[in-house]
């Protein structure tokens, strides 16, 4: 038999999962001890063996969930950085009033969107503060972002 290709899943699909496994354990758990004095010696260790199981496959999720959370967060702080070096560089080299409130606007948007810790949110403002930075200044900046 083929095995299937491993399959990426979102942070939030992990925690769905991990949340499913925490409950199907707790409810393992919970006939282990409602039917304890019915069940043989076997079968509640049998239960119990398996409702560990299922508690550190739900850790191993969540663990697993808070890794894709930090290495997305890695791009939105590379973007985040693209687009406020940027938008700076509008304010610093344009000089227009449109330009320079259009700029600010979209750093202030990406600001709100950090505040509020989305990460759809933010991964979209980014996207358009550079591409409004870059659209204003006809490209990609030449420095690096570290260079602001």
């Amino acid at each position: 038999m083929k095995t299937p290709a491993p399959t990426s899943i979102t942070s939030d699909q992990a925690l769905a999962i991990a949340t499913a496994f925490l409950e199907a354990s707790k409810e393992v758990g919970l006939y282990r001890l409602t039917h304890f004095l019915e069940l043989p010696e076997a079968a509640r260790q049998q239960l119990q063996d398996q409702q560990w199981d299922l508690s550190n496959y739900a850790s191993e999720l969540i663990t697993r969930a808070v890794g894709i959370i930090l290495r997305d967060m890695q791009a939105d702080l590379a973007a985040i950085a693209i687009a406020t070096h940027d938008a700076t560089r509008v304010v610093r080299t344009i000089g227009h009033i449109k330009e320079t409130i259009s700029a600010a606007a979209a750093l202030v948007e990406l600001g709100a969107a950090i505040a509020e810790r989305n990460p759809a949110a933010i991964v979209k403002k980014a996207a358009a503060a550079i591409s409004l930075a870059q659209g204003i200044l006809g490209g990609p900046a030449p420095a690096s972002p570290g260079a602001a």
